[in-house]
């Protein structure tokens, strides 16, 4: 009975060995790193220049996916080969061909320069890269790339006008293309200012704003005028419209309290042009600048408004600008770019006090933003270099020896107990 005990006890300790033999971490078999490149030193406005997206891995590479998002108002995406689709600041990269056999591969972006500035380059979310012999997915860490795109000398930086002329009414002072402040005066039944300006630059760009529906008391236009360089400069015309005497006999005390309200909502509507209307329904959006003033309309108008103290931004998100139809604006994106599909717009709504929403870079919407949305963290997971894989295997190689010599002597002793019970002596059996 004894001996039966023993044997039982001898087989629970050989099923034990075993059990702990076996891995109870899953670990990823191989890593993979995807460098971004820029190939050319310096970038000028409107050079053609080459991005270089490599892919090393410790394994044969079975496929490649990623999705790559770049600054469209600074970078025009050319050409990337049958591998790379996309555009309006995302690529799509999707390499999934067997033959390729290698251990690296390489993809060359061409884009080309139509804005001075900074601009980035970078994967969207995360690449995918997998194993050739099992599809099995690596571990993979990747880079941003920063461009800086200079200005050319042979591009001009004239902003100024050849000429201003409007009708009706006549300017004051007479014009002249250092003079950027002007008044005039017209009719109560003038709702159209006409503009006539010509940039002295003929590569040079210029826009009118404030110059339609005209409403009784002082108008602001401006009429601003963009170089080739990008350099910018306004020229205002204080408008003042006479008041129309026949609308003021014919109001009674009531209708003239609510007569401010409903004309400050008449010109919010009346500023949209028909062309403004076209991008509203297009785009999801729209930008209007008056002056210093931005506002963003979606579905209702949104105020861009200053930060009063720096400390105000909420943690984990820095301050930078980036431009919206052309129109820099101020934007708050989280450190380090880990969310690069929102930014986040300090704003006011109509009369409401001025907070933070979260814009959606992608689908061009605006919602009320909470710390608790999408507080940006740091993340490690598949972050693993080349270095720091190939110390964990040499722990690993280590680990299996050690286990290898443990079970060896198990055996050894598990077999003594075995010999000892049918009665075989140590010196007969050795």
């Amino acid at each position: 009975m004894k001996q039966k005990k023993n044997a039982l006890l001898i087989y629970i300790l050989l099923i034990s060995l075993f059990v702990n033999l076996i891995p109870s971490i899953a670990v990823k078999a191989a890593s993979a790193t995807v460098s971004i490149t820029l190939k050319d030193t310096e970038i000028k406005l409107n050079d053609t220049f080459n991005v270089i997206v490599k892919v090393e891995a410790t394994d044969t590479i079975g496929g490649f996916e990623t999705f790559l998002t770049y600054d469209e108002s600074k970078m025009e995406f050319i050409s990337g080969g049958s591998l790379v689709s996309g555009g309006d600041g995302i690529l799509r990269v999707s390499d999934m061909n067997p033959e390729n056999i290698a251990k690296s591969r390489k993809y060359i972006l061409q884009f080309k320069a139509v804005e001075q500035g900074n601009a980035q380059i970078e994967t969207m979310d995360q690449a995918y890269v997998y194993t050739y012999e099992d599809s099995a997915e690596m571990s993979v860490s990747s880079n941003r790339l920063s461009i800086s795109i200079g200005t050319d000398e042979k591009v001009s930086n004239n902003a100024k006008l050849y000429s201003l002329r409007i009708s009706p009414g006549v300017l004051s002072p007479e014009f002249a293309d250092n003079t950027t402040k002007y008044t005039a005066e017209v009719e109560s039944d003038v709702n159209e200012l006409v503009i006539s300006a010509m940039a002295q630059d003929g590569d040079a760009k210029v826009k009118t704003k404030g110059n339609k529906s005209l409403h009784a008391g002082p108008n602001e236009v401006n009429i601003i005028v963009t170089a080739p360089s990008g350099d910018q400069k306004t020229y205002t015309i204080v408008v003042t419209k006479q008041e129309d005497p026949t609308s003021q006999n014919g109001q009674t005390e009531g209708e003239g309290e609510d007569t401010p309200d409903e004309t400050e909502d008449e010109i919010t509507e009346d500023d949209i042009t028909e062309a403004d209307q076209e991008t509203l329904e297009s785009e999801g959006y729209l930008v209007t600048e008056e002056g210093e003033s931005i506002t963003l309309h979606f579905s209702s108008a949104y105020d861009i408004v200053p930060l009063e103290d720096s400390s105000m931004i909420p943690s984990g998100y820095e301050e930078t600008t980036m431009k919206l139809q052309g129109v820099a604006v101020t934007v708050y994106e989280p450190i380090g770019g880990e969310f690069v599909d929102y930014v986040l717009l300090y704003m006011k709504k109509g009369d409401s006090e001025p907070q933070f929403y979260r814009y959606d870079k992608t689908e061009n919407t605006v919602q009320r933003y909470e710390e608790s949305y999408d507080q940006p963290t740091t993340t490690t997971t598949s972050k693993v270099t080349k270095d720091e894989y190939a110390k964990k295997l040499a722990n690993m190689k280590i680990l299996v020896a050690v286990s290898c010599v443990i079970a060896l002597i198990a055996t050894l002793v598990v077999i003594r107990l075995l010999v000892k019970l049918r009665g075989v002596k140590d010196d007969e059996f050795f």
